[in-house]
């Protein structure tokens, strides 16, 4: 028996052993792949992105990246155990060194309340003026007040719009401006928003 090796190359492609007795040939368009068909011959084909998952295809590329659709990056980063009770600023969390961050809400979970009658001045933030573009004094004013430091609130719940967009590998302060009127109040923040 004899067999034909010869190719017949008169296009640009893949060649492949059909199984028989001969070679076939397979075109390809841009970013497409050789998928294997068991008892079948390969074909070529592209790439499916999967729920969160973007595929752009180009002449010999192909670039998968997670895709930025409505809440799907939301995040809550979250503080070690903070000391608020005396004046000074503290580093709260450092950002991602890949995304920009959207704050949305702060949630504190107070650990230790001891004898507090009144509860600190604190702004959160990243610009070192004042530490407030995240959560303001005001902000924290009506969610944060004697009564919950008493009775040892599990935690404070404050909305923020968001005034500011935080860059990549930002650190994160707590700036307490007037310390608290007891003995000690530690807390525990968590910081809910959107990398994009």
């Amino acid at each position: 028996m004899a067999v034909n090796n010869a190719l017949n190359v008169s296009q640009i492609g893949l060649q492949y052993f059909n199984g028989v007795s001969a070679f076939s040939g397979l075109t390809q368009t841009d970013a497409q792949f050789l998928i294997g068909r068991t008892g079948n011959s390969p074909l070529a084909a592209t790439l499916t992105a999967g729920a969160g998952i973007s595929i752009t295809n180009a002449s010999g590329a192909v670039t998968i990246a997670t895709a930025a659709t409505g809440n799907s990056n939301t995040v809550i980063l979250r503080s070690g155990t903070i000391d608020i009770t005396n004046t000074g600023v503290q580093s709260l969390i450092t950002t991602s060194s890949s995304f920009k961050f959207f704050p949305i809400r702060v949630v504190t979970i107070v650990v230790t309340a001891t004898a507090v009658s009144l509860g600190p001045t604190i702004n959160i933030g990243t610009n070192a003026a004042n530490y407030d573009n995240i959560v303001s004094t005001a902000q924290f004013a009506g969610a944060m007040n004697t009564t919950d430091f008493v009775r040892n609130d599990p935690s404070l719940f404050v909305s923020t719009t968001p005034r500011a967009v935080i860059q990549p590998s930002t650190t994160i302060n707590v700036n307490v401006t007037l310390g608290l009127t007891g003995t000690l109040l530690t807390v525990i923040f968590l910081i809910e928003g959107i990398y994009i």
